[in-house]
């Protein structure tokens, strides 16, 4: 209520009333109450507390950053600080706080990534950092800015409280991503790959995450030499992609949109090499229909299959399937007669076995239609020589 959001905002130092935390606060709680989420332990929100009172977290700007911190903490990740961990956490919250990306911004976040990765900062230490993080993606994605104070600051908080909804934040995909980093289980990014990725959300080239795998997806495309995120008509097909294929939109539409840019990434009419923002949103659409929950690790996306299907299909391996295919396959996974995809083999497997039938449906109906033509034409000239 109203006592809690007073409290949050004392005790992170602001008293500007458009920076208020209230909007954050109540979509928490509504989120609590409905039982969208699971209440934090006593000592999660004691630390949570205490890293607002001594400026480790900035007050938090939707109810995923407050989510995404309390889960990390309250599943024993307690502790806040370790070699490097203010440093690294300052570093981020210094530089990640403008209009729009920085380099700054890029190598701060990088090197944190760099130190989880390598185990020289505490993997039990990332949730400040990653309610840091997240509060920046968060407000790039929203394309408001990152800064909760300034110039700007009304529009950018109204922004976020329209998205305020847990579910609506990149928190859980970011917390699974930097416990995959520190396990081992993905490699760290390069910086010029973070600084592609943060520009790419702030000019709405990418949506925000909504798994790790999307994360770990894009930055391994970008972290691999394909650096680019533009050629012929590029912006076209990830807007199209991105506007047609989302839950709410009926199946058909994006298959369409998704076999174009198929087609164009076979023919070099468009950019080869699976271009990161058409990957990105291609793998948000599965992962969705196949019901893969932001929290889930990296290994559960199917971004590493997306990927690799779209090099085999720019690089000439696997040919295009066509519309019905790729609608079938679509209709399969959001009807669990499908798995998320594991592997670019089984893409391409079932979008070429779909091909291959719809073809062979195809012939009889064209052959039947052709031999009605030849004998229709045949009696209309004995009639005529007659």
């Amino acid at each position: 209520g109203s006592g809690t959001t007073s409290y949050l905002d004392t005790m992170s130092s602001a008293s500007a009333p458009v920076t208020s935390s209230a909007p954050a606060v109540g979509s928490y709680l509504d989120a609590l109450s409905s039982g969208e989420v699971a209440a934090p332990t006593s000592e999660a929100v004691g630390s949570y507390l205490e890293d607002l009172s001594s400026g480790k977290v900035a007050r938090p700007t939707n109810a995923g950053v407050i989510t995404g911190y309390l889960d990390i903490l309250s599943t024993g990740s307690t502790a806040t600080s370790g070699p490097g961990m203010t440093t690294y956490v300052d570093a981020i919250s210094q530089d990640c706080n403008a209009d729009a990306p920085t380099e700054e911004c890029a190598t701060a976040i990088t090197s944190y990534l760099d130190a989880l990765s390598s185990g020289s900062a505490e993997a039990a230490a990332e949730s400040a950092a990653a309610a840091a993080i997240t509060n920046y993606l968060d407000a790039l994605s929203s394309g408001a800015g990152s800064a909760p104070t300034g110039s700007g600051t009304t529009s950018y908080l109204d922004t976020m409280s329209s998205a305020s909804a847990p579910v609506t934040s990149s928190a859980p995909a970011v917390g699974s991503y930097l416990d995959a980093l520190s396990s081992g289980e993905v490699a760290a990014p390069t910086s010029e790959a973070v600084g592609s990725y943060l520009e790419d959300l702030s000019s709405g080239k990418v949506a925000r995450p909504t798994n790790a795998g999307v994360i770990t997806g894009y930055l391994d495309i970008l972290s691999t030499g394909s650096t680019a995120t533009s050629g012929p008509g590029m912006t076209t097909y990830v807007d199209a992609i991105s506007q047609d294929c989302n839950v709410d939109a009926p199946i058909k539409e994006c298959a369409d949109t998704i076999t174009s840019y198929l087609d164009a990434l076979s023919s070099r009419a468009a950019q080869p090499a699976a271009e990161p923002a058409a990957a990105a949103a291609i793998t948000s659409y599965l992962d969705s229909l196949s019901g893969v929950s932001a929290s889930a690790p990296p290994s559960a996306s199917s971004a590493p299959a997306v990927k690799s299907y779209l090099d085999a299909l720019s690089s000439g391996k696997v040919a295009a399937p066509a519309p019905v295919a790729v609608g079938s396959y679509l209709g399969a996974l959001s009807a669990g007669q499908a798995d998320t995809p594991s592997s670019a083999g089984v893409i391409a497997g079932y979008l070429d076995g779909l091909t291959t039938a719809s073809t062979e449906a195809v012939v009889p109906v064209i052959a039947s239609n052709v031999d009605s033509i030849v004998q229709a034409s045949n009696v209309d000239s004995i009639a005529q020589a007659c």
